[in-house]
C-alpha cells in the first residue's frame, strides 16, 4: 500500500498532502516562558515518533489563550518534526495536555478524506522520507521545505481500507511494545542472578563538559583546518552530530581534551531536557563536549544497544538539582548507578532483537 505512488494498479485517486490536510507549521517567534503553565513544546519534545512532556518549557495561560491557531494543536493532529531530524509524526491523543509549539514543529489536521493514522503512516514510509532529504532546505540546520510539503502527493485508499490499516499499524505497535518491554525485563531481571556492575564499571570515561571559565563563547572560532568541533546539548535532544558551528582551536582543545568525545561514545543531555541520549555515527567529527553534556566512551563490557536501552529507561533515576531549570545533580551519581550485566551472548540477542525491531519499522506491505 506504501510503495511509489506511480505504483498504482487500483487507479486510487492521487492528492497533494494539502488537499487532505490543513497543515499548520507553529509558532513564528519565541514565547515569553514561566516556571508553570501550559506546555510548550519543541523538537526536543519528540523522541522516537513519541511525544514526551518532561523537560518540556512553559507558557502562561493568558499567552497559550493569545496563540494563533497554528500553534494549537489537539488530540487527533499528527505533530511532526520541522527542523533537524524532520520527520517523527506522532498522533496527539485525547489523554495529553492542551500545548503550545513552535516554529521546529508543525502538524497535521485531516479534512476528513482519509485518517490521522494513514496520514502518519504516510510521513513514516520510505518514499516520504527519501524525498524530505532530496527537498531539504538550510545549510548549518536542515529545514523541511514547506512548499514542497503542501504539493506531496499521496494515494487515498478508500476509507475501510485506512481503517484496516489503522488497525493492522496499532495491533502491529502494541505487539512490538509489549515484547520489546518483556525481552527488557527479562534481560535485566534480578533474578537472572547476573552479575551487578556499576556504570562506570562499563565505561573508560563518564565526563560532564566543563563548567566555568573553562570553555566561554569568546573562545569559539570559525571552523578551519586546525580547528575542533564543540559538541552542544542540540546535538544529543535533535540526535543530529551535524548541528552547530562551534569550534575552538586545536590549543584550547589541549587544555580541554579529557572531554574529548568522538564517533562511537555517547552524549547525553544535562541540564533543562535531561536524558536525552545520542551515539555519535562513525562519521561525527572529533570533537568536545559543552557543559550541557555527559559524554560515555564504552568499555565493551556492555553492547551499545543494551547500554543505550538501559540508559533512557533509567531517565527517571538520575539525580537533578535547581528549580527552574534542572541539571544532572553529580557525576559521581551517575557513576555509581547500579546494573545488571548480562553475558554478551545474551546481550548480543538483546542487540539483534532492536536492530530487527528497528528494521520493521520501514518495512511496507
Amino acid at each position: 500500500m506504501f510503495g511509489n505512488v506511480n505504483d498504482n494498479p487500483k487507479k486510487l485517486p492521487l492528492k497533494t498532502l494539502s488537499d487532505v490536510a490543513d497543515i499548520n507549521l507553529g509558532l513564528t517567534h519565541t514565547p515569553k516562558y514561566v516556571d508553570e503553565g501550559r506546555p510548550f513544546l519543541s523538537v526536543k519534545n519528540i523522541s522516537g515518533g513519541k511525544i514526551e512532556f518532561y523537560g518540556c518549557q512553559f507558557i502562561s495561560e493568558e499567552e497559550f489563550n493569545s496563540l494563533p491557531n497554528g500553534a494549537r494543536p489537539q488530540a487527533g493532529d499528527v505533530l511532526f518534526c520541522r527542523v533537524g531530524t524532520i520527520g517523527k509524526p506522532s498522533i496527539i491523543t485525547e489523554d495529553m495536555p492542551e500545548f503550545g509549539t513552535f516554529v521546529s514543529l508543525g502538524y497535521l489536521r485531516t479534512k476528513g478524506e482519509v485518517t490521522n493514522v494513514y496520514l502518519k503512516a504516510w510521513m513514516d514510509n520510505d518514499e516520504f522520507m527519501d524525498q524530505v532529504a532530496v527537498n531539504a532546505v538550510g545549510s548549518s540546520q536542515v529545514n523541511l521545505n514547506t512548499g514542497w510539503l503542501k504539493n506531496f502527493k499521496i494515494l487515498v485508499p478508500p476509507m475501510e481500507d485506512q481503517i484496516l490499516l489503522a488497525e493492522f499499524l496499532y495491533q502491529s505497535d502494541k505487539s512490538k511494545f509489549i515484547r520489546f518491554k518483556s525481552q527488557f525485563i527479562e534481560l535485566f531481571s534480578v533474578e537472572k542472578g547476573w552479575p551487578i556492575a556499576k556504570l562506570e564499571e562499563l565505561c573508560d570515561s563518564i565526563v560532564r563538559g566543563p563548567f566555568g571559565s573553562a570553555l566561554k563563547v569568546s573562545f569559539f572560532v570559525d571552523k578551519g583546518s586546525d580547528t575542533v568541533k564543540v559538541y552542544e546539548q542540540k546535538n544529543a535532544i535533535q540526535r543530529s552530530a551535524t548541528l552547530g558551528d562551534s569550534y575552538v582551536t586545536q590549543e584550547k582543545y589541549n587544555e580541554l581534551k579529557r572531554f574529548e568525545c568522538g564517533p562511537g561514545d555517547f552524549i547525553m543531555s544535562c541540564s533543562g531536557t535531561i536524558g536525552c541520549l545520542y551515539q555519535l555515527p562513525d562519521d561525527a567529527e572529533p570533537g568536545i563536549i559543552n557543559q550541557a553534556l555527559c559524554k560515555f566512551h564504552l568499555n565493551g563490557k556492555m553492547l551499545p544497544e543494551v547500554f543505550l536501552t538501559y540508559m533512557r529507561n533509567s531517565v527517571d533515576q538520575l539525580e537533578t538539582k535547581g528549580s527552574a531549570i534542572k541539571n544532572i545533580g553529580a557525576v559521581s551519581f551517575i557513576k555509581n548507578m547500579e546494573i545488571a550485566l548480562p553475558p554478551i551472548a545474551e546481550q548480543e540477542a538483546f542487540a539483534e532483537f532492536i536492530r530487527q525491531s528497528d528494521k520493521s519499522k520501514y518495512s511496507r506491505s
